[in-house]
């Protein structure tokens, strides 16, 4: 039966342990808080985006029901508008 090859004596100190548990530890904390902080900022970033739409929208839909000059940014049935919303609503498009 082979033995198995020994590490080197320098990898079984205590020095050398810690060393390696604190710089993995570390790794792994950069990356947990880092992804954090992405999807943070990502969730803040849809959220503000989303405020926004729906205050332009309620702009818009209060000018047209009074029959006022529609805000520069509003139009009914843009041409940008995606296939998807023209059906008549979020979803109605089967996505």
């Amino acid at each position: 039966m082979r033995s198995r090859p020994r590490l080197p004596a320098w990898t079984a100190t205590l020095t050398w342990k810690s060393a390696v548990f604190i710089t993995v530890m570390c790794c792994a904390l950069a990356a947990i808080l880092g992804t954090l902080v992405h999807v943070s900022v990502t969730r803040r970033t849809v959220d503000d985006a989303r405020e926004r739409a729906l205050t332009r929208l309620t702009t818009a839909t209060r000018a047209y029901e009074a029959g006022e000059p529609l805000p520069r940014f509003a139009g009914v049935d843009p041409a940008a508008l995606p296939a998807a919303l023209r059906g008549g609503g979020v979803g109605a498009g089967g996505g």
